[in-house]
């Protein structure tokens, strides 16, 4: 069973995840995306590799600098979890 640390952990990394495939998809760098969310390019990257938890105002900045809904946003950090999930319950991809 996954503990609440370490779930806390996969939705962290999972909401990273899901940035960096919409970001990439935008042919956005790093630092652009982090410029237009008005977001410190360093604070970025650590949201992005799962070491930040973030509040609803930097999510929206986020899902408005990507150029799409809170919901997209979401959508894409669910399956971002959902592989995530697997992964650690050792049933791979």
């Amino acid at each position: 069973m996954t503990t609440d640390t370490s779930l806390s952990t996969l939705r962290r990394r999972a909401f990273g995840m899901a940035v960096v495939q919409l970001r990439n998809a935008r042919h956005l760098s790093q630092e652009r995306l982090a410029l237009m969310a008005g977001i410190d390019r360093s604070y970025m990257g650590r949201i992005e590799r799962g070491e930040r938890s973030v509040g609803y105002d930097k999510i929206w900045a986020i899902g408005d600098a990507l150029g799409v809904s809170f919901l997209e946003l979401a959508q894409q950090m669910q399956v971002e979890f959902q592989v995530l999930r697997r992964e650690s319950d050792g049933t791979g991809r």
